[in-house]
């Protein structure tokens, strides 16, 4: 199987066009050994959905819900890259979705997210939660808590009384 096989499309350029990019860096990650990426994608056994080895497959099916500015994401990061399991993302959904994140649970609501989208919804430095993690600071207020707000790793009684009143609403 050609890695690059393209076949002709009237009025398509395979080096602008953003499909055929997405789907030649798919197929890279998957099965060229000397890819950088390779040990990540198909060294770990991600593989391409049957048909779309075939670009105008892949075509057909991902042209309707593409949009210029997203990128290929596989929506379960340990599975292949299949019609089911694929969409298009921006940048910051991409981000959300790595391996390598470190995921919370508010333990009030049961809500899951990754460290840095806590740190962006309460409005504190991503740097700081991670710093408090290893510091072991244990519960989800202590993590979140804003920077001002803890010494010595205990809340300042006002903020106590605040957050409080906050996670009982």
């Amino acid at each position: 199987m050609s890695l690059t096989k393209y076949q002709r499309i009237l009025g398509l350029t395979k080096r602008k066009d953003a499909l055929y990019r997405a789907w030649s860096g798919m197929m890279r990650r998957c099965y060229a050994a000397h890819a950088k990426d390779y040990r990540y994608y198909g060294g770990r056994g991600i593989a391409v959905h049957q048909p779309w080895r075939d670009f105008i497959l892949f075509r057909q099916d991902m042209m309707a819900s593409f949009q210029p500015g997203l990128t290929l994401d596989r929506i379960d990061v340990n599975g292949p890259y299949a019609p089911e399991n694929c969409r298009w993302v921006d940048q910051q959904a991409q981000c959300n979705n790595r391996r390598s994140n470190h995921l919370l649970t508010n333990p009030h609501t049961g809500e899951t997210k990754t460290l840095t989208e806590w740190a962006r919804l309460y409005g504190i430095s991503r740097n700081t939660v991670t710093s408090r993690i290893r510091l072991g600071y244990h519960t989800f207020e202590m993590l979140i808590a804003p920077q001002h707000a803890m010494r010595n790793g205990r809340f300042k009684d006002d903020h106590f009384r605040e957050e409080a009143r906050r996670v009982a609403d």
